[in-house]
């Protein structure tokens, strides 16, 4: 059984009473008072010792009686001398800016999440309580449920999920959406809704790789629309009212409500059994949450590569786009976003299987057999035979990125290698290697 919550959330953030004099802070991210929907919010801002000789040695965040997340690394913010007024010769640390992903759901009035800083002189430690942020949930509505439990293929990048929806093609009871498309939260969910009413006949196929689904425009300037031509043949005029709207947010919730809607009404019929349906997300380390709608009740098969690759991956796009300015500050972050993405598959227990990318493509029957179990679809030997040997039927896509290293030059590749150094206790937590 699967739900589908719209919620949404308010920032409120207190400043605790601490002594200004030692230590200086700011949120950028969220800022007080600002609403927003998704689950896992990003608190992004910077921290700074103002003592000579003390060191801001980790940022932790505390929700009830617990330490939930802890900050270690640090990036440059050299825009801080400027906030806190320090002039040339006063020794400022500027590697103070930190980020990380917090659950917005878990906290309330009774319950805040605590951001305490923890200063050193090198010898002693000592703790200083920052601030505190509450996120209210200011809406909670059910708008959709499923008697069936949906399974989502996260992969480090299109070509995983890509290689894994596509072979599960071959199992004759699993409905596969292979959406070619980088969505993010919003795109996904629309993805995962509409691909479902796609399956269950609903309405009329289109061709995902070529992006027919909604317009390449950002939902935030001007809400993506369904293309008119999916429609043609849909007989519930309802769903040409919901192709044009002017406003995201009567736009988002208006499709939420109905597609789900249409999702319980499909797959819960008589003359329409209940598949496990699988939809493929290209790699985001949102968790669990997504978007606007909070999907409680689902499995998730994460397809994990090796960390170098996601990283020459990453240096390819930035040189790509001409944004190689500030190359290692980049990549550092996003090394930094994968860690956390990485420590937070730990907490979600049994209803995520984590899959290490290489083996799958190497047609490896036993972990084919595990991603069968986990999903609960049939297993024999001639199944797994004819998933393997589709598995192995490498493309073009499949190559370009398993040959992203060779793309690099010395000092690029000399940069993986000292970030990977870093954060490699971090990205081998899953016991997966990291290069």
């Amino acid at each position: 059984m699967s739900n589908f919550w719209l919620l949404e959330y308010q920032t409120n953030i207190k400043i605790e009473d601490y002594n200004v004099d030692s230590v200086a802070f700011s949120i950028d991210t969220p800022r007080n008072g600002e609403l927003f929907s998704n689950h896992m919010v990003e608190i992004a801002g910077w921290v700074v010792s103002l003592h000579e000789g003390f060191s801001v040695k980790s940022l932790v965040f505390i929700i009830g009686d617990r330490g939930f997340y802890e900050v270690t690394e640090f990036f440059p913010r050299p825009d801080v001398r400027k906030a806190i007024h320090a002039t040339e010769d006063k020794v400022v640390e500027l590697t103070c800016g930190f980020l990380a992903s917090v659950p917005a759901y878990l906290t309330n009035e009774q319950s805040p999440l605590l951001l305490m800083a923890v200063v050193s002189d090198g010898v002693e430690e000592y703790s200083i309580d920052l601030c505190k942020l509450i996120f209210n949930s200011s809406r909670k509505e059910l708008i959709g449920k499923l008697d069936f439990t949906p399974v989502v293929v996260t992969s480090t990048g299109r070509s995983g999920s890509t290689i894994l929806c596509r072979a599960l093609t071959r199992h004759p009871a699993a409905a596969v959406s292979n959406v070619l498309d980088n969505p993010g939260e919003m795109r996904f969910i629309e993805h995962f809704l509409m691909n479902c009413l796609i399956q269950t006949g609903q309405c009329p196929s289109t061709d995902l790789n070529k992006g027919s689904l909604y317009s390449s425009l950002e939902y935030l300037e001007r809400p993506p629309f369904l293309a008119p031509s999916l429609f043609k043949k849909a007989e519930d005029s309802r769903l040409k009212g919901y192709i044009c709207h002017t406003y995201p947010k009567v736009y988002q919730e208006g499709q939420f409500r109905l597609l789900a809607n249409y999702f319980e009404a499909c797959y819960t019929s008589e003359d329409k059994p209940a598949p496990t349906h699988l939809v493929e997300k290209s790699w985001d380390p949102i968790g669990i949450y997504l978007g606007h709608l909070m999907i409680e009740g689902f499995k998730e098969i994460i397809l994990i590569r090796n960390f170098s690759d996601y990283l020459s991956s990453r240096i390819k796009f930035l040189k790509k786009i001409h944004q190689t300015d500030s190359l290692e500050n980049e990549i550092e972050l996003y090394a930094l976003r994968i860690a956390n993405f990485v420590r937070s598959i730990k907490s979600r227990g049994n209803c995520a299987l984590v899959i290490r990318f290489e083996d799958l493509v190497s047609g490896d029957e036993l972990v084919i057999g595990r991603i069968l179990d986990f999903v609960g679809l049939e297993n024999n030997p001639d199944i797994l035979k004819s998933i393997s040997s589709v598995i192995l039927e490498r493309d073009t896509v499949f190559e370009q990125h398993v040959t992203q290293d060779e793309q690099l030059d010395s000092a690029e590749k000399d940069l993986v290698g000292r970030i990977i150094d870093k954060f490699s206790a971090k990205f081998g937590v899953l016991g997966l290697p990291v290069e």
